[in-house]
């Protein structure tokens, strides 16, 4: 009997030594099954984290491409290239980059600056395409698969006008004072003056009201077929021989000329707001600024560097200080309201260094800057007035104009070589 109860305490013994071991291998299984999943799905994350930022570089050459095309194309009928014209209006096209493709996607249907949406498209890592995972399978757990990745970018794009020659209305036209008129010079040969002085200086306009009075206009002059100019008896339209009347041939009468109102640069509260810097009311570098309005006082100054800088004021602009924009330097000023310039302007002699676009609520453009003022113009709801003594250097186009006193517009010819306006990026967001 005690033989027997010593071979029952050992085989008890050894059985729960066997069921502990069983436990911890068990437990220990368990717990390396855990972290090659965690070690797994961390493979899996970064796997999937690096094919998803490379869709980014194939997204955008998509909307390079599809900028490229609505650029070079001379109509708005992009179906061509490849590029497939849809029932909505729309125009698509679908290209592999390497491993990858996109597809891009012209829309016009939102207003008359075309929206680029294109997704870009690469096969999603062995592990995450096939949606299985060998240590939580036996669990009935499976990933959902997929066969791809993709991203999608949507871009907005503006066109500012293109740059039109001399002196445009689309109403009327008033050459009001004594002693003004128009000619023509070339800004890349030097400043105005001496021989660098031309019969350039045309004058356009949609409507019927022309008023030449005693301007002296060295330039063509376009008006629509039911106007009737009236040419004072000291002024006169020809060349720099002519000394009255109007030159046979320099006048014709079928003027009609779509101009585009301005659309706003991109939506509203994008942009930062410009800030002061030293002795100067605000530093602008190149960059995009938003304002409500713009009052330039007398003594106050404002500094242009760096590049192209975009300015966008919503409300009025008065400006009677002095803004300098230095070179290499250009300054795009887009208004809501109207316009007042009497300061100064200290730049270089080339007018296409200052644009300024009076969106559809600007009304009035106004200036009386005295010796000059070298700038690009293009308001077409805008009533332009050139007061007393201001020069303008330059092309402006508006909807009426008048010269009054012994003003004086002076177009510059370099403007009519300068690159067409193109389709530029407004806004990118990642749908």
């Amino acid at each position: 009997m005690k033989v027997y109860r010593s071979r029952h305490v050992t085989q008890s013994v050894g059985g729960h030594i066997l069921v502990v071991t069983l436990v911890v291998a068990a437990v220990l299984g368990i717990a390396l099954a855990a972290y090659l999943n965690v070690i797994h799905t961390q493979n899996n994350l970064t796997v999937r984290s690096q094919i998803w930022h490379a869709c980014m570089p194939i997204a955008e050459a998509g909307i390079e491409e599809a900028l490229a095309h609505i650029n070079s194309s001379t109509t708005t009928n992009w179906g061509v290239n490849h590029w497939t014209r849809n029932a909505s209006g729309s125009f698509t096209k679908s290209r592999p980059i390497g491993l990858g493709t996109f597809s891009c996607t012209i829309s016009t249907n939102a207003g008359p600056n075309p929206i680029i949406t294109c997704t870009a498209t690469l096969p999603a890592p062995v592990t995450v395409g096939s949606g299985k995972n060998v240590f939580v399978a036996a669990a009935g757990v499976t990933a959902p698969a997929t066969n791809s990745i993709s991203r999608t970018v949507q871009v907005k794009t503006t066109k500012p006008p293109a740059l039109i020659k001399g002196l445009m209305a689309k109403q009327s036209i008033d050459f009001s004072g004594n002693n003004c008129g128009t000619d023509s010079y070339n800004s890349t040969l030097g400043p105005y003056g001496g021989v660098n002085i031309s019969d350039k200086g045309d004058v356009a306009v949609n409507g019927d009201i022309v008023n030449i009075g005693n301007a002296n206009v060295h330039g063509h002059v376009a008006v629509g077929p039911k106007a009737k100019p009236n040419v004072g008896p000291n002024g006169y339209i020809g060349d720099m021989n002519q000394t009255k009347g109007i030159q046979k041939g320099w006048i014709r009468y079928d003027m009609n000329v779509d101009l585009p109102d301005v659309q706003a640069p991109w939506p509203a509260g994008t942009a930062g707001l410009p800030s002061p810097s030293g002795t100067f009311k605000y530093l602008l570098d190149g960059r995009t600024y938003e304002l409500d309005t713009l009052t330039l006082n007398p003594t106050d100054l404002i500094m242009v560097t760096n590049g192209i800088t975009t300015l966008w004021v919503k409300g009025n602009v008065n400006i009677q200080g002095t803004i300098k924009v230095s070179q290499p330097g250009t300054l795009r000023l887009y208004v809501g309201g109207s316009v007042n310039i009497s300061g100064t302007w200290d730049k270089s002699v080339l007018p296409a260094d200052l644009m300024i676009y009076g969106l559809p609520t600007c009304t009035s453009i106004s200036t009386s800057t005295g010796s000059k003022l070298e700038a690009v113009i293009y308001a077409p709801q805008a009533s332009l007035t050139l007061n007393g003594a201001a020069n303008l250097f330059g092309s402006a186009v508006a909807k009426s104009v008048r010269l009054t006193g012994n003003s004086m517009f002076h177009y510059d010819e370099a403007l009519g070589n300068l690159t067409p306006s193109i389709y530029t990026v407004t806004s990118w967001q990642e749908l």
